[in-house]
């Protein structure tokens, strides 16, 4: 990822009073690619240790089809920020191969912040994505 693709994206936040972000898309070409995740928190809060404490996961549901996977935040020793280069695109091969999903007209993608542990500390997760055409955040 390079400065352009950062500049030339959209975000959006998670925390405690807004747990997901949620995007309809109205045909199975659908893309999304979650650049980067920053946390964003009080620099006296150790950062390392509260990303114990949750989990952000994705989901793709359309019709009775759904995947779910986690999003993991790898640490990189060389970093002091709490920046993390994900680069996770979301589309239409999530599902198997042999499933047709021409016919599908709705198609939903959830990004879920989930607490594992009770977490007491203000913050945030600013989620950094390319926009994808025909779609619509809600």
């Amino acid at each position: 990822m390079n400065i352009l693709d950062i500049a030339s994206s959209d975000f959006f936040e998670l925390s405690k009073e807004n747990l997901f972000k949620q995007f309809e898309f109205s045909s199975a070409d659908f893309k999304l690619n979650i650049l980067s995740v920053k946390l964003l928190v009080d620099s006296q809060i150790d950062w390392q240790r509260l990303l114990s404490k949750f989990q952000i996961r994705v989901y793709v549901l359309c019709q009775d089809l759904e995947y779910s996977v986690p999003i993991h935040l790898f640490i990189d020793p060389n970093n002091i920020e709490p920046l993390f280069l994900i680069n996770k695109l979301v589309d239409r091969h999530v599902f198997e191969s042999d499933i047709s999903l021409d016919s599908l007209s709705k198609i939903i993608v959830k990004i879920e912040l989930r607490e594992k542990q009770t977490i007491v500390e203000p913050f945030a997760l600013r989620f950094n994505f390319s926009p994808a055409e025909k779609n619509v955040g809600f």
